[in-house]
């Protein structure tokens, strides 16, 4: 299924939330909470840049992780409670994504031998539906790490927007691929890709409750996207003379890195920079702190 469809589904299914909580919003107001998240984390890029020894893969595709290249995140959230089993959360993170074919196991992608790295400001607002409901505790009641009955857990699908901007390194200095035009932007008519794109997260987590106040969790999001460059390789190789004459040595050296330019060929990939057949994503993996605000 497409992006575009799929943004279609996401945004249908938020209407039809919001259409439920303008419905109920009378009778739930004693159910309705504030909470602030913070957490903390680890991100890795799934995209054409590095990766496992199995070709990409789009679904959580665990098997095609590069643990070397995992990088930090950090966000900050507010969430709201509309009825019980049913929020809404605006979150403001902070990651670093890199990727490098060095630390791949793929002869193809070592060979290609690019390398990339970028910092990501996003927001996004995300819905969630709490398939285990949190369970409500008395005031100043405070409950240890015993027994299942703190646990809640909740799916997450929600729609964001992002900033991006590759770079990469070349004999020490480090470079916006952007401005580059690595795989022929600004020439003959190809444009030169946007530095915001927009993003679609669909995960899933758990809290445990520790106090009337305070909750611990764990968050897997995968944020789908609607751009192909986020390590700035989408397509075919261009030509290297024209990259050189338009953009100079060093552009022309980013934009082919190949240590052996026959292997293509062999590997049947035949002048492929990277896959143009589906866009990027990146995952998340966030352990965070929520302090309910009261009324």
């Amino acid at each position: 299924m497409k992006f575009k469809n799929l943004y279609k589904i996401l945004i249908l299914i938020l209407l039809i939330a919001s259409n439920s909580f303008i419905e109920i919003q009378a009778q739930s107001l004693k159910h309705q909470r504030w909470r602030m998240l913070f957490s903390v984390g680890a991100s890795n890029f799934m995209g054409d840049l590095g990766g496992g020894v199995s070709e990409a893969s789009h679904f959580f595709g665990y098997k095609d992780i590069d643990f070397k290249s995992t990088r930090y995140a950090y966000r900050f959230g507010l969430e709201y409670k509309v009825v019980r089993g049913l929020s809404f959360m605006q979150e403001f993170t902070l990651t670093r994504l890199y990727g490098n074919d060095i630390y791949s196991e793929n002869l193809y992608r070592q060979n290609r031998n690019l390398h990339f790295k970028s910092t990501i400001w996003q927001t996004s607002l995300q819905m969630r539906y709490y398939f285990i409901r949190e369970k409500e505790i008395a005031r100043h009641t405070f409950r240890g790490f015993g027994g299942f009955q703190n646990l809640s857990a909740f799916v997450i699908l929600g729609g964001g927007i992002f900033y991006y901007n590759p770079i990469a390194e070349y004999e020490g200095e480090w470079y916006n691929l952007r401005d580059f035009g690595t795989e022929g932007q600004g020439l003959n008519d190809t444009k030169i890709y946007k530095k915001y794109a927009f993003s679609m997260p669909v995960g899933m987590g758990f809290k445990y409750i520790l106090d009337r106040d305070f909750t611990i969790g764990m968050e897997l999001v995968n944020y789908y996207t609607n751009t192909d460059y986020i390590d700035d390789v989408h397509g075919d190789y261009y030509s290297n003379s024209e990259i050189q004459a338009s953009y100079g040595d060093i552009a022309a050296a980013l934009a082919d890195q190949r240590i052996d330019n026959t292997i293509g060929s062999k590997e049947n990939f035949e002048n492929k920079r990277g896959g143009d057949g589906y866009n990027d994503s990146f995952l998340l993996l966030l352990v965070n702190i929520t302090y309910h605000i009261r009324n």
